[in-house]
Formats: C-alpha cells, sequence, structure tokens
C-alpha cells in the first residue's frame, strides 16, 4: 500500500492509528492461516512445541523457569534455536561465538537444540518443518536476528512471546525515550504474548502501546511475575562481608546522553581501585555491560590497548577480578555490596538482601518501586562513595531493617512464575484445539 498520499491529506495522528491498525491486520491474517495448520496438527494428538531463542546467553535467565517447566512437562516439545550474537548496533553476527552458544543450549537439562546453521550449504533451519506452536524471543531488537528469524517472519509461524530481558526501572516520565524505542513499539506489531517484568514496564504498556492491540487483534499483555525472580534465594542476614561488586554502565559518555542514564565508569575507577588496593578489607569484583569497552573503544574514549591495560591490572593485583562469565549469578551471590550505574539486575542484587549503592538520583528511578528504591544508597561524586563504603565496612548500614522488609514484601507477589507462564500458554493452546 502506498501510504505517502495518506500521510499528505491525513493528519498524523490519526495516519498512524490507521497504519498500526493496517499492518496488525495483515499480520493478523498471516498468524490465522499458521493457526489454522496448527489446529489440524493439534487434532493428530501431537504435543504443544514450544521454541526458546538463545542468541545472548546471559539473559537466558529470564525464561529459564518457563523453560524448565515446559521440560517437565509431558504435554510439551521443547527445542532450543542458538543463533550467533550480534555486533552492537549492526547487522554483523559474530559467528565465533555460535559455538559456545550451541554448547551452553546442550548444557541445560532438557530440550532438543536445533542445528540452526549448515556450513555446507549456507543456509538456516527452517523453522516450518518444525511448525512450533510458540516461539520465545531471547532478545526483541529484530536487526541482531537473521533475516530469516526476522520477528515479522517468526509472527506468521507461531505466536511469538517475549519476557524481558532486564527489569524496567527509570523514571518512566522522565526518560520516555527508553520505553519508546524498539523494546516496546517493533515488538508490539508482531508479538502475542507479552510478559511484563514488572508493574513499570506493565502500565507503560497497557496504557502506551498494549490496549488497542489487545481490543482488536488478541495480543495479551500480562503482569503475573518475572521469572528471573523464580531463581534468587534470599539470603539469610549475615554480617557484612568484604566483596564489592561494581556494575559500570555502559553508555559511551559520562551524562545524561540521549535518552540514557549516565555512566560512572571515567568517575570512579581510577579512585576505586586506588582505595580497594590501600586498605585490607575489600576485594573488588568488577563486571561491566558486555557492550561496555566495545563502546567506549567505538566512541574513541579509550583505546584498545588501553582495554588490555586495564585487564592486565585486574589480573595481576588479587585484590581486584574482572568478571566476564557469561552469567552473573556467581558474582551476585558472592558479593557483598554492590556499586551500580543504573542496570537492570540492581533489582536481582536488592532481592538477595545486600546493600545497593547506587550512582546516580533517586529521581532517575521509577517512583513506582519507591519502595524498593527507598532502600538504595545514592552517591555523587567520588567522596559520598568512599565515605558509604567505609560506613559499611565499620557495620554502619541504617538500611538494613528497611531493606530486609523491602524484600520480604516484593517477594511476596513474585513466586513460581515461569510455571504460571507456561500454564497461560497451555490454556490458548487448548483453547485452540477447541476452536
Amino acid at each position: 500500500m502506498d501510504w505517502q498520499v495518506f500521510e499528505r491529506i491525513m493528519p498524523r495522528g490519526l495516519f498512524n492509528l490507521c497504519r498500526v491498525c493496517y499492518n496488525n491486520l495483515r499480520i493478523a491474517r498471516g498468524q490465522y492461516l499458521t493457526e489454522r495448520n496448527r489446529i489440524v496438527r493439534a487434532h493428530h494428538n501431537e504435543k504443544m512445541r514450544i521454541v526458546f531463542i538463545v542468541q545472548r546467553t546471559e539473559v537466558f535467565n529470564s525464561v529459564r523457569t518457563v523453560f524448565e517447566a515446559a521440560v517437565a512437562n509431558d504435554e510439551c516439545e521443547v527445542y532450543l534455536l542458538p543463533l550467533p550474537r550480534c555486533a552492537n548496533e549492526y547487522k554483523e553476527l559474530l559467528w565465533d561465538t555460535y559455538a559456545s552458544v550451541v554448547e551452553f543450549c546442550h548444557q541445560l537439562c532438557g530440550g532438543k537444540v536445533i542445528d540452526t546453521y549448515d556450513f555446507e550449504t549456507e543456509t538456516y533451519y527452517d523453522l516450518t518443518e518444525l511448525l512450533p506452536d510458540y516461539i520465545f524471543l531471547n532478545v526483541p531488537y529484530t536487526i541482531q536476528y537473521p533475516d530469516v528469524y526476522s520477528l515479522e517472519k517468526l509472527a506468521l509461524i507461531a505466536k511469538v512471546c517475549y519476557v524481558p530481558y532486564g527489569y524496567a526501572m527509570p523514571n518512566e516520565k522522565k526518560y520516555s525515550d527508553l520505553y519508546a524505542g524498539p523494546f516496546y513499539v517493533d515488538l508490539m506489531k508482531y508479538i502475542s504474548f507479552l510478559f511484563a517484568d514488572g508493574d513499570v514496564s506493565y502500565s507503560y504498556c497497557k496504557i502506551n502501546r498494549m490496549w488497542l492491540s489487545e481490543l482488536l487483534f488478541g495480543k495479551r499483555l500480562y503482569n503475573i511475575g518475572y521469572p528471573r525472580f523464580d531463581i534468587i534465594d534470599v539470603q539469610e542476614v549475615r554480617p557484612m562481608g568484604n566483596t564489592i561488586l561494581w556494575l559500570p554502565r555502559w553508555t559511551a559518555t559520562n551524562r545524561i546522553d540521549h535518552g540514557n542514564l549516565a555512566s560512572h565508569f571515567f568517575d570512579y575507577s581510577d579512585n576505586l581501585l586506588e582505595y580497594v588496593d590501600g586498605q585490607d578489607y575489600y576485594h573488588l569484583v568488577i563486571r561491566p555491560h558486555p557492550l561496555m569497552f566495545e563502546n567506549y573503544i567505538k566512541y574513541g574514549l579509550i583505546s584498545e590497548k588501553d582495554v588490555l591495560m586495564y585487564k592486565e591490572v585486574m589480573k595481576n593485583n588479587d585484590k581486584f577480578s574482572l568478571d566476564e562469565k557469561p552469567s552473573y549469578d556467581d558474582a551476585f551471590n558472592i558479593a557483598d555490596v554492590l556499586v551500580a550505574d543504573y542496570s537492570s539486575t540492581i533489582i536481582e542484587f536488592f532481592l538477595r538482601g545486600k546493600p545497593v549503592i547506587y550512582c546516580g538520583k533517586r529521581e532517575e528511578l521509577s517512583p513506582q518501586i519507591a519502595d524498593v528504591t527507598k532502600t538504595f544508597y545514592y552517591v555523587n561524586g567520588w567522596e559520598q562513595l568512599n565515605k558509604v563504603l567505609d560506613d559499611l565496612k565499620d557495620g554502619i548500614d541504617p538500611l538494613k531493617e528497611e531493606r530486609r522488609i523491602a524484600v520480604e514484601q516484593f517477594r511476596a507477589g513474585t513466586q513460581d512464575a515461569g510455571e504460571t507462564i507456561l500454564n497461560v500458554l497451555r490454556k490458548d493452546y487448548v483453547s485452540s484445539k477447541e476452536k
């Protein structure tokens, strides 16, 4: 359809609404044809087929308990589709990462690993041969998938499901751009089920993105728990230990820029290393965002040589550790205090009941989760960070009890999300057989 003619004669708001409706109707028609084929197969008593795409292994925890619940259910056939990682912001697949993703999939307990790519014929596995009922995305950025697995094409094969890879915490009014990107906009065109990570993203999507799609096209938005929280064990209250975990952000500026929250890597790196090296109590574990060094090099803030030298310092001093493992679970479990720029993983550290030092301002975070964020220590500058670390070392932790209560209240509504999500799909599958 030639939309340029309509764009010239229609008000912008009405034009955008009509285009969204048209796209959704076109997609719905394709999904109907796929659904009709799936219903025919279902009458032959085949099991419900679920495919989990795996590309960034470190974010698989977002669906891990959904996967485990499906594997344990005799009514499900579970498949894993490994993909090579993609270079940041480019549609360049990093094939040297493919073997490690495949290995990760084989290490998961259960699920059949699909042989995604035939290197001899240079072709990808055709998912229409499997005809799954549901496909779980790994990340929502479709530009990072091969064309054959674009979100538009996946939506014509099966009902696409998504559980966000991180927990949304930024102030949705102050940083609306963080919610208006491809994560929430392009995704809504094609997915059938969006399982929100929490109250902030749920309310944003419900008000701004999903209400029309739910009303007209049968898409479904749920806020029934976040699977990442299923695997977190709240640790018993214990004396403050001596391991600091630092999570510097990937943003390439030291200020808030283009809607992104700030990184403080260059503000604190030298001082923090000198502080830890100069006393006998703390050990420092640094876990940078996977894209941090790549971004800093790209924007000329640091050279590849500087990064190698920095990593060498980490390697040669037993007071420091650089954590670049696929999973951050080990680092979160051994750490006693977290120092962090904005990260969607902060909430997972909070749920372990240990102190969080936030390198930013409280108003950067959503007021919807104020019961959580009021338990953070906020610092703006090295002197403030130094003081909080010294206080914690001396046993001064005035937010300890408030933090314990907040963790207990938050956990009350976050149990068994993986099983609950699977049950939603099982009910949907049964109803599709009855049509």
